[in-house]
């Protein structure tokens, strides 16, 4: 989300155009992440296949490093941060919007530099992958391009511009990696409390999972909103600033999972192999089957109704028996047996029921933090839940269009229109059209009236209607492709 299309459609740049504020973001290149996952009709293919390669070979040694508990000099990322054509930062530090992708909530006042974040990776707070998406950006944001010697937290940078207002939306990562990964652990779903984390190496043939715990505690998420030095308490402290803070949406209600026992159905992007072969039509039409693989003795040899599995697992799962066999027939004859799937590979009802109690526990602590007169509550978890139930009508002119929880180009089975882009995990250009309003709505009602504010009085809304008619995502003439690689999509465990 931080390529400079996706920085342009953001709800805080929609939301700061609409009420006319001094916002600068730093725009990075449309080249990569590195690289784009999801490849436009008249992208090489054999371009993208290279740039893949070159970042795989980029990031090899620092991981290799990481993974034998030393952390490397930055030196060794430099092929990292040019590899796939990743962008400059084109503002360098005069820019407001500070969001990293993959970022969890601690990791805006403990996270300064690339050295900061490979320390936790050497810890097992965050899988090594996470260097390929996370690196570039810290060096591009938190650095300002520079080396590390010269980076400041996401909080630091923030305080040092005096703010009048800030927008914070952070913790949905806290919560949202154990949807993506699969799995429920101290790793992919934070603990409200400072401690040493259990966490889970995971092999890829047998699909089992082996527990092990962090050598150091991991700061928790109470701390890290409301603790001496947690975000919200820095910001309070250190600024005068008004607090507009976003709750946790329910993380297991997005159309990146599906259900176990049926079929995947339509999806927005092309599948296409490293040959070119489209396979969109098959897994497509792949039904996702509900038998248990190698089940434990006694243990349940059928996943219960309800069981979900991530894009990210499923698409996995199916390259590595392609690449196993050779051949995409027989790995799709493979993937049809009835027992694909460990347990340690989907998230059963109480695994999702766990995801679902941390973010009310999140959300409760939130609340809390919103009693606070300077910090102004949005509840994006509402509007996820309303659109999840009954639908969200769009704003503006023209006749009704309803949003429910699927992809931008696709319907609902209720005839709703999805507000989520091609990964099925953040918001499309509509999405951050209404989470954009929703912050609008909030600033108005309670800070229109305060010195500074005033011209939130007379902002008007902004037209959801017209932002969906133009949404990139609902081409669904000229579908992306998503090219089943090891790299590719292996990274929407991590983006």
């Amino acid at each position: 989300n931080l390529i400079a299309r996706g920085q342009n459609a953001s709800y805080v740049n929609q939301f700061a155009q609409q009420a006319q504020l001094q916002f600068q973001q730093p725009l990075l290149s449309g080249n990569g992440i590195p690289p784009a996952s999801f490849l436009t009709q008249d992208a090489s293919l054999a371009g993208t296949l290279w740039r893949y390669a070159q970042v795989g070979l980029a990031a090899a040694v620092p991981m290799a490093s990481i993974a034998a508990g030393i952390i490397p000099h930055e030196y060794l990322l430099y092929p990292l941060y040019w590899a796939g054509g990743m962008g400059h930062n084109q503002h360098r530090e005069d820019f407001q919007n500070l969001a990293i992708p993959g970022f969890e909530l601690r990791h805006l006042t403990e996270t300064s530099n690339v050295y900061d974040f490979m320390g936790e990776l050497e810890n097992h707070a965050h899988s090594s992958g996470n260097l390929i998406a996370v690196g570039p950006y810290l060096r591009e944001i938190n650095q300002a391009g520079k080396s590390a010697k010269h980076g400041l937290t996401e909080i630091d940078r923030a305080i040092a511009q005096k703010p009048d207002l800030v927008t914070f939306w952070a913790g949905n990562n806290d919560a949202l990696a154990a949807a993506l990964a699969g799995h429920v652990d101290d790793e992919s779903l934070t603990p409200m409390e400072d401690r040493r984390w259990t966490y889970h190496s995971y092999n890829p043939l047998t699909g089992k999972r082996t527990a092990h715990q962090t050598e150091r505690p991991v700061t928790g998420f109470r701390n890290s909103l409301v603790g001496e030095k947690g975000a919200i308490t820095r910001l309070l402290n250190e600024t005068s600033a008004e607090v507009v803070m976003m709750n946790i949406p329910n993380v297991t209600a997005v159309p990146f999972l599906f259900k176990v026992g049926e079929q995947i159905g339509p999806l927005p992007f092309r599948l296409i192999l490293p040959n070119g072969y489209d396979v969109t039509d098959r897994i497509e039409n792949y039904r996702i089957p509900s038998g248990v693989r190698s089940p434990d003795d006694g243990a349940r040899d059928h996943f219960p109704e309800g069981t979900m599995v991530g894009m990210g697992q499923l698409l996995t799962k199916i390259i590595n028996i392609l690449t196993a066999k050779g051949d995409f027939d027989q790995a799709m004859e493979e993937m049809s047996q009835e027992n694909v799937f460990t347990e340690d590979e989907v998230l059963d009802p109480g695994e999702l029921g766990q995801i679902q109690s941390r973010v009310e526990e999140f959300n409760h602590l939130l609340a809390e933090t919103a009693e606070n007169p300077r910090v102004h509550l949005v509840d994006v978890n509402a509007l996820l839940e309303q659109a999840k139930t009954t639908g969200v009508p769009l704003r503006g002119s023209g006749p009704e269009v309803v949003m429910g929880t699927t992809f931008t180009g696709l319907q609902t089975e209720s005839g709703a229109h999805g507000f989520f882009s091609y990964d099925g995990i953040h918001p499309s250009d509509v999405g951050q059209a209404l989470i954009a309003n929703r912050v609008l709505d909030t600033v108005k009602a309670e800070l229109a009236d305060k010195p500074g504010f005033e011209r939130f009085a007379t902002t008007e809304s902004i037209d959801e209607k017209a932002v969906w008619k133009t949404d990139p995502h609902r081409d669904v003439d000229h579908r992306p492709a998503l090219i089943l690689t090891d790299l590719q999509p292996a990274s929407l465990f991590r983006f």
